[in-house]
Parts: C-alpha cells; structure tokens; sequence
C-alpha cells in the first residue's frame, strides 16, 4: 500500500547495496519519516498512529514532517517519556494492534505490564535492539537489560515470540 500509494513499482527499482540500512533507517524513523509511512497506510485502511518522543529536536523534527504530510489526523503525537506515556495510554483503556517499542533499554522492563495490555489479543509488540547482548559493538550494561526483557517476553504465557537478528535484533511477540 504505501509503494502504491507513491506510484513505485518495486519490480523496476536499481538493485545497489546499502550497507548501512540501519542509519538512514533510523535517520528516516526520528524525523517523522517512519511515522508518516505508517499514517498512509492507517489512512488507506482507517486506523490511527500514536508515536511518543521526549527528545526536543528529534520531537520538533517528528512534528514538522506529520505537519507537512497532510496526515496530521493520523497521527497522535505525545510528547512525554515512554514510561509516562504508556501508564497514560494504559490508564485510558487504549488497545492497539502494534506497539514498536525503541526507548531506553533499561525501561523495557519496567514498562512491560503496562505495554502488554496496551497491545489487543493477536496484537504484537515489535521490540528494537533485543540482541544488544550478542552485539560486540554496544555497551554491555545495555545487553544486560535487553537480556532480561528477552527472558520476560518469552516466559509470559500471554505472548508467543521470536527474535530476528536484523540491526541490533527485533523480539516479535504476537498476544495469543
């Protein structure tokens, strides 16, 4: 839907190798990038997106380009700390079909029972860098955290989940 929306057909797009996806990806998600791709898609298919950032120029970056996407009403900005965010949203009774989770990695625990109501009954939780604790190139005391939302994750019964090793990793877990 969203190459469609943008008339590309992939089929006739140059193959070239992109050796580092994951810095224009997350230059793409932190201005707004990421957000305004999803809010085409929910456009198309009547849905809404709630993103959350507590970091003032990537917050003020996100804002100016759902702005300048005319996909405003989209798109539910909150400008507020993960673990904030998700108590408010869980305090409103809110379900979504997907939670991203990409926060400071030591509140992925401490935010877990609020995320895993937030997310409905064959939801899933997307979690980013859950492989911090096999990646030489990352802080060890950020493996140690990631490691114990992976084991969080896959012991609760309410969830089936498996890790991808793209980027720094991804947990996937569907509520079941």
């Amino acid at each position: 839907a969203l190459f469609d929306s943008k008339d590309m057909a992939l089929n006739e797009l140059a193959e070239d190798v992109l050796d580092n996806a994951s810095y224009f990806g997350r230059i793409f998600a932190r201005s707004g990038g990421l957000s305004e791709a999803v809010a085409q898609a929910l456009k198309e298919q009547g849905g809404v997106l709630y993103t959350v950032d507590n970091h003032p120029r990537t917050w003020k970056e996100a804002v100016e380009n759902v702005e300048k996407s005319g996909l405003k009403e989209y798109v539910t900005m909150i400008h507020s700390d993960a673990d904030e965010a998700v108590r408010k949203l869980r305090e409103q009774g809110l379900e979504f079909d997907i939670v991203f989770q990409d926060c400071a990695k030591y509140i992925y625990t401490v935010i877990y029972e609020d995320v895993a109501a937030l997310v409905k009954k064959g939801g899933i939780i997307v979690a980013d860098d859950t492989m911090f604790p096999v990646c030489e190139n990352v802080r060890p005391n950020l493996g140690r955290h990631m490691d114990r939302y992976n084991m969080q994750i896959f012991a609760d019964k309410r969830f089936f989940s498996t890790m991808l090793p793209v980027g720094h990793g991804l947990t996937l877990s569907w509520k079941i």
